[in-house]
């Protein structure tokens, strides 16, 4: 051991190293990967002083609830396992913030998981998640998210939001939508590389500059585009809980329900409020669900910015001299908006519709 650090990697351990115990006063981190231990041993959560254990590329089926009991842990690496679930005790562990459970065979993340305030990198790629909890959005402090190589379908537009998101990766998954709302700090983002996706919001495009040529290859050609047409069988997806689109720039008065939302999430206080007084059967099922996750989108009129959550503008784009196949998507709340934003971006885009 060297200042509380133990490197046991690549030692061809059948078992989890019982001469460990001789240092569980002063041992802070642990290194025991690529090994073929099958199992974490009970004794191991009497090392109150651990902070990092990497276990990644071992034999594991499971993590043990007494997990929870290792208090000042922050992080921990079990990746390339066979674990296929969660243990809901590591989400009671408030001091941990890097978790990195990649390659195993995981079905689902409990919402429980918005416990975890201070998890500042997630790493769930290549498991077998389908969705991801809108619980998640709870963990403010979430700095990296890497989903890539599951078969996850949409990320909560509230989670593509939070405030110190800089990192979020998803490719190879069965995205079907990309949210119309992302984070400010968002510096890298890869979630190009999905088969569903027609087209991707204009808030995209400078995330993909650096991979025009690779994608221009492998995304939806122009021609064989489906617009968005409520009641038709051949649609291109927009975000969950839209149920107007227009695809023409035609005046229209908001209903009722889309300005109750727009107002209520204004007054983001009493919003807040609703959603955590929300039970089942206030409301109809999509108004709570849209309360819930809040806006769908805002409005793609940087002037406006009126947040969207049932109904809105709809319009597909390619960019003006160029040979991607690439489209380009953006919403609005009016025909107004709709026709100023084209009129200031016309040098850019033009519409396909």
């Amino acid at each position: 051991m060297n200042n509380g650090i133990i490197h046991w990697s690549y030692r061809d351990f059948r078992e989890f190293p019982v001469d460990l115990l001789e240092y569980s006063e002063n041992v802070e981190e642990v290194y025991l990967k690529e090994n073929f231990i099958p199992s974490i041993p009970e004794w191991l959560f009497e090392f109150t002083n651990l902070r990092f254990i990497h276990l990644g590329g071992n034999l594991l089926h499971s993590i043990p609830d007494g997990i929870c009991l290792l208090t000042n842990l922050e992080f921990l690496d079990v990746s390339k396992n066979q674990i296929k679930y969660l243990p809901l005790a590591i989400t009671r562990m408030t001091k941990l913030c890097r978790l990195n459970f990649s390659d195993n065979k995981i079905k689902e993340i409990p919402k429980e998981i918005g416990k975890m305030l201070n998890l500042e990198t997630l790493d769930f790629s290549r498991n077998l998640l389908t969705k991801i909890p809108i619980e998640l959005a709870n963990c403010t402090n979430l700095n990296e998210l890497l989903l890539n190589d599951n078969k996850i379908v949409q990320i909560p537009t509230k989670i593509m939001n939070l405030p110190q998101l800089e990192v979020i990766e998803a490719d190879g998954c069965s995205l079907a939508y990309l949210p119309g709302i992302v984070s400010k700090m968002l510096t890298h983002v890869r979630i190009f590389n999905n088969t569903r996706l027609t087209h991707y919001p204009v808030i995209y495009e400078k995330f993909l500059k650096l991979h025009y040529d690779y994608w221009s290859e492998n995304v939806v050609s122009a021609d064989m585009m489906m617009i968005f047409l409520p009641d038709e069988s051949k649609h291109t997806t927009l975000p969950k809980g839209m149920r107007a689109v227009h695809l023409k720039p035609i005046r229209k008065t908001p209903t009722l329900v889309e300005l109750g939302l727009r107002c209520l999430y204004t007054a983001s206080a009493y919003y807040k409020c609703v959603c955590d007084l929300l039970q089942d059967g206030i409301f109809p099922r999509h108004i709570q669900d849209r309360i819930i996750d809040g806006p769908a989108t805002i409005c793609g009129n940087d002037l406006c910015s009126t947040p969207l959550f049932t109904e809105c503008y709809f319009l597909s784009l390619k960019k003006n001299k160029s040979s991607s196949h690439i489209i380009f998507s953006n919403m609005f709340c009016s025909m107004d908006c709709t026709k100023q934003w084209l009129y200031l971006h016309k040098d850019k885009y033009h519409p396909l519709h």
